[in-house]
């Protein structure tokens, strides 16, 4: 899919998302998850995609506000976590824009407010993010075909 209409597309979903997520539209997130673990890259992709606009609507709210964000964290997490294990030793754009996609998500839904009801979600991010450290620098020897 071509990125400007991979773009807006997003834009709009967001937009929706913002409006009718979760009490109109409930089977938005059992969708994305299934397409994250549909094993096609595509696919994954843009449900990572439209997964990071869904926490973008949520990301600033009060407390009060981010159920449908710390579900979003509860059910994703732990597949982003391994899609992330299964492709960081790959030295591809496409993986590199994956893991790429997968930290804003993790920053998305960290900025404002670490979820506490989430168990060991502090130490997940954090190793996470230690493990991740390495491979960023890795990538950063390289430059970008895009650039």
């Amino acid at each position: 899919m071509d990125n400007s209409i991979r773009g807006l597309l997003s834009d709009v979903l967001r937009s929706l998302v913002d409006y009718d997520y979760p009490d109109k539209w409930p089977q938005l997130l059992p969708v994305l998850v299934q397409n994250v673990q549909s094993g096609d890259k595509l696919r994954i992709y843009n449900a990572l995609v439209a997964l990071r606009k869904v926490c973008k609507v949520y990301e600033y709210r009060n407390e009060s506000k981010r159920a449908p964000l710390d579900a979003l964290i509860t059910q994703t997490f732990p597949l982003i976590q391994g899609l992330l294990g299964s492709i960081k030793d790959h030295q591809t754009l496409e993986a590199a824009l994956v893991i790429k996609v997968c930290l804003k998500i993790f920053n998305s839904c960290t900025r404002y407010n670490l979820p506490m009801q989430a168990g060991g979600l502090i130490v997940v991010v954090v190793v996470i993010f230690s493990s991740y450290s390495s491979y960023i620098c890795r990538l950063g020897r390289y430059r970008s075909p895009l650039l």
